[in-house]
C-alpha cells in the first residue's frame, strides 16, 4: 500500500505554501490513522513526521503514549526514533513519563551498547526527580562499564541526576573521584566537566578533590580540560586561600608558556577576576605585583590581535585588572584609545569604560578631543557630505550618548581634578549640546550649573556662553523633535539669571528669553525662563541707578514694555506654576523695579 513518508511530507509542504495549514491538517489526520495501526513501520513513520511538524510549532503531546511504544521497540532504528521524539516533545509535566522508568532501566542494563547509549542520551533530556531517584543506581553501575564510551556517557548524565535528585550526591561524588583517575582521557575530561558544573552550585563539596584536580592541572595537555580545571580552581580558592600559594607556580607557567589564547584568557581571568591576585597581595605584595605585571603584558597580545573576539575579551579582563592595579592599565593607553576608535562598536563601548581611568591633567584634553572627533559628523552644523563619506562609520544614538556620558564622567571625576582650563570644559559642554539624535540636555545642564557655582573665575565667560546659547537658532529648531538637547537651556537661563551682572547686553538677553519659540518647551523650562527674565530685568534696572539720567527713562520704559511682552509669551500656558510666575512677574517684581527707578528719577529732577 502507498504510504506518505517524511520526504513526501516535506515535498508537500513546499508545494502547498499558500495552503499550508489546510495541507498540514490533512496530514495530521493521516498521522493519527497511522498511529492507530498495529504495523510498527507505519507507526514509526508517523512519529518521524510528527517530529518534523513539531519543529514547525505543531503540538505532538497528544501522541506521547505512541512515542513510548516506539521507544520500547526491539529494533534499534525504531528505538532511536522513539527516543528522539521523546527528547523533542516530553517535558516535566508529561503524564506518561512514569511509564518510561522500567523501559529506560531495561535499555541501560542491556548488552546492546547502542541501546545503552541512546537510552542515556534520552534520559539526560527527559529526566525528572522520580526518574533520577529510580535510575541513578543503574547509572552509577555504568560508570565502571568496560567500554570508555559508556563510562563517559554515564559520568555526564550524573550532572543532570544530581540537579534533579541532590540526595544522590553523596554516592555520585566518590564515583566522580574514581573517574578522575580513569585510564581513558575522554572519561577523565567528562568527570572534570561534571565536577566543574556541579561546583557552581556549591564549591565547598568539592574541596577534597583539590589534590586530584591539581595533578590533572600539572599533567594534562588537553586545552579544553585545562580551561575547566582553571575555572574550577577559581571557584575553590576563595574557600581555601592556601590553594593560591600552591597554584601560583602552575598558573604562572601556563600564562608564560601556553600558546592557546583560550587557556591564556581563562588563566588571566581566574588570577584577576577570580580573586587570586587579591588574596596573594594580602600575604605577598611583591609577588602579587609581579603576577599582575605578567598578566598585563599578556593582555597586550589580546588587544593587538586582529581577531575582534580576542580584542573584546582582552578589554574585559583589563577592566577587571583596573580595579586592583589602575597604573598597569594606564600603560596600555594607546591600545585602549585605538580600541575606542575600532570599527567594531562593541569593542568601542567596552573601551569607553577604560578610557575614563586614562585621564590626567596632561592627557585629558587630548582624550576628549579624540572622542569628540567621532561625534563631529552628528553636529547640527556639520556638512551633510560627511555622512556619505566612504570611511564614515554610523554610530547609534545609544553609542553617541555613551560617548558623551563618558566624556562628562572623565572630566568631572574627583571634583574636576584633571580640568586645568574650565573655559575649555564649558566650550566642550556647549559642543556636546550640538550632537543630534541624543537626549543629554539634563546631564549637560547639571554640569554647567555645577561649574558656574564652583568656579567663580569662569562665571563671566560662562554667562556670555549661555547668552549665546539662548540665541542658538539650530538648537531652538530642535524643540519639537523627539530627541533634543533643549533641556540645556535650563542651565543657560539659571546661570544668566543668577549671575546677570556679567551680562554685556542685558536687553538683548531679555529679548532672547522671550522668544516665541520657547512656548513649545516644557513647563519646567518656561518657569526658569520667567524667573531669569525677572532677575535680569531687576538687575539691569538697578544698575541704572548708578548712572541715572533723564535720557535713560525712555530706555527703561521701552525695556519694561519688552519685559511685559516677553512674559506674555508664556501667558497662554496651562501649567499652574508658569501661570503664577507670569502673574507675579507682570504685577509685582517688575513694577517694584520700575517704581524704584522712577523714584530715583524724581530725586534727580528735584535736585536739579
Amino acid at each position: 500500500m502507498f504510504r506518505n513518508t517524511l520526504t513526501d511530507l516535506i515535498r508537500g509542504l513546499r508545494s502547498n505554501k499558500r495552503n499550508e495549514k489546510k495541507y498540514i491538517a490533512g496530514r495530521m489526520e493521516e498521522i493519527r490513522e497511522e498511529l492507530r495501526s498495529t504495523d510498527m513501520t507505519r507507526k514509526v513513520n508517523a512519529i518521524c513526521k510528527l517530529c518534523y511538524l513539531h519543529m514547525l510549532g505543531y503540538d505532538m503531546g497528544w501522541a506521547s503514549f505512541h512515542v513510548i511504544e516506539v521507544m520500547a521497540s526491539s529494533d534499534f532504528y525504531w528505538k532511536r526514533q522513539g527516543y528522539l521524539a521523546a527528547t523533542q516533545s516530553f517535558n516535566q509535566n508529561t503524564d506518561v513519563l512514569m511509564l518510561t522508568t522500567n523501559l529506560i532501566k531495561k535499555d541501560i542494563t542491556s548488552r546492546d551498547l547502542h541501546a545503552i547509549g541512546v537510552a542515556i542520551n534520552g534520559l539526560s533530556h527527559i529526566i525528572t526527580p522520580d526518574l533520577a531517584r529510580d535510575l541513578y543506581p543503574d547509572i552509577l553501575a555504568l560508570t565502571t562499564h568496560g567500554r570508555p564510551s559508556i563510562r563517559k556517557r554515564a559520568v555526564l548524565v550524573l550532572y543532570k541526576i544530581c540537579l534533579k535528585y541532590p540526595e544522590a550526591l553523596h554516592e555520585c561524588v566518590p564515583r566522580l573521584t574514581e573517574r578522575l583517575e580513569d585510564t581513558d582521557p575522554s572519561v577523565v575530561s567528562a568527570a572534570v566537566n561534571v565536577v566543574c558544573e556541579l561546583a557552581r552550585h556549591n564549591p565547598r563539596n568539592y574541596l577534597p578533590l583539590a589534590p586530584h584536580l591539581f595533578r590533572l592541572l600539572t599533567t594534562s595537555s588537553n586545552n579544553w580540560m585545562l580551561i575547566k580545571l582553571i575555572k574550577l580552581f577559581a571557584l575553590l580558592t576563595p574557600l581555601e586561600p592556601r590553594l593560591v600559594r600552591k597554584l601560583l607556580p602552575s598558573f604562572k607557567t601556563l600564562i608564560e608558556t601556553t600558546p592557546a589564547m583560550s587557556v591564556l584568557y581563562e588563566s588571566i581571568r581566574s588570577v584577576v577576576a577570580g580573586g587570586m591576585l587579591r588574596m596573594l597581595s594580602e600575604t605577598d605584595e611583591q609577588a602579587a605585583a609581579e603576577l599582575a605585571m605578567l598578566c598585563a603584558s599578556k593582555i597586550t597580545l589580546f588587544l593587538q590581535d586582529p581577531d575582534q573576539n580576542l580584542k573584546y575579551v582582552g578589554l574585559l579582563v583589563l577592566g577587571d585588572l583596573l580595579e586592583q592595579y589602575p597604573k598597569l592599565v594606564v600603560q596600555h593607553r594607546d591600545l585602549i584609545l585605538s580600541c575606542a576608535e575600532d570599527p567594531d562598536l562593541s569593542i568601542r563601548i567596552r573601551a569607553l569604560d577604560l578610557v575614563v581611568v586614562l585621564a590626567t591633567k596632561r592627557t585629558l584634553m587630548d582624550i576628549v578631543k579624540r572622542l569628540m572627533l567621532q561625534l563631529i559628523p552628528y553636529f547640527m552644523d556639520s556638512p551633510v557630505h560627511m555622512l556619505h563619506d566612504p570611511d564614515f562609520l554610523p554610530l547609534s544614538p545609544l553609542y553617541r550618548t555613551s560617548v558623551i556620558e563618558h566624556i562628562v564622567q572623565m572630566c568631572s571625576q574627583s571634583a574636576y581634578a584633571y580640568v586645568v582650563n574650565f573655559e575649555w570644559y564649558i566650550a566642550v559642554l556647549m559642543d556636546l549640546s550640538r550632537v543630534t539624535g541624543v537626549q543629554v540636555g539634563t546631564l549637560l545642564s547639571e554640569q554647567l550649573i555645577d561649574v558656574a557655582v564652583r568656579v567663580q573665575s569662569v562665571r563671566g565667560y560662562c554667562v556670555r556662553m549661555m547668552a549665546s546659547l539662548m540665541e542658538d537658532q539650530a538648537l531652538l529648531d530642535t524643540i519639537t523633535q523627539p530627541e533634543t538637547n533643549i533641556d540645556i537651556l535650563w542651565a543657560a537661563a539659571y546661570i544668566i539669571g543668577e549671575y546677570n551682572e556679567y551680562l554685556d547686553q542685558p536687553t538683548a538677553v531679555l529679548r532672547s528669553l522671550g522668544n516665541p519659540l520657547l512656548r513649545e518647551t516644557s513647563p519646567a523650562l518656561q518657569a526658569i525662563f520667567i524667573q531669569s527674565i525677572l532677575k535680569v530685568y531687576i538687575g539691569w534696572a538697578h544698575s541704572l541707578l548708578e548712572r541715572w539720567s533723564i535720557t535713560l527713562s525712555k530706555v527703561l520704559e521701552d525695556t519694561s514694555r519688552e519685559v511685559l511682552a516677553a512674559l506674555s509669551v508664556y501667558a497662554c500656558t496651562h501649567d499652574l506654576e508658569v501661570e503664577d510666575r507670569v502673574s507675579d512677574g507682570g504685577s509685582g517684581r517688575g513694577r517694584q523695579a520700575g517704581q524704584s527707578t522712577r523714584s530715583s528719577t524724581n530725586r534727580s529732577t528735584n535736585a536739579s
